[in-house]
């Protein structure tokens, strides 16, 4: 599969998570990973991945933020805890929320949702 994808998250657990998780649908190359949104926004705006996995609650930027600051972003798929957020200013055609605990079958559903939007 020809997607590429950049994964941010505070918790370095969760970024291997979804690491794995990829890994195992074979769907996404990885192009980057950061634990600093400040960080992915810059990595991300210079890579141009197709997707991006990013957790909702960090610091400094939240990941509802950080989706608004890059440039061109495809599809975002928000990976949260968070129950209650407002997903205001964020196109809804492009986005996607997984709960966290993420689970292999809850990724796999994505995954091919996320194929059915881009391909």
């Amino acid at each position: 599969m020809g997607l590429t994808c950049y994964i941010i998250d505070d918790e370095l657990h969760n970024i291997a998570t979804i690491k794995e998780y990829i890994i195992d649908a074979n769907d996404f190359k990885i192009a980057g990973t950061a634990t600093d949104p400040r960080i992915a926004i810059e990595e991300i705006n210079k890579l141009k991945p197709d997707v991006v996995f990013s957790d909702i609650n960090m610091p400094l930027i939240s990941g509802i933020d950080l989706a608004k600051q890059v440039e061109n972003i495809t599809m975002v798929v928000f990976v949260t805890a968070e129950r209650l957020y407002n997903l205001k200013g964020i196109d809804l055609d492009k986005s996607i929320v997984l709960h966290k605990p993420l689970s292999r079958a809850k990724f796999l559903r994505a995954s091919e949702l996320i194929k059915s939007r881009l391909i």
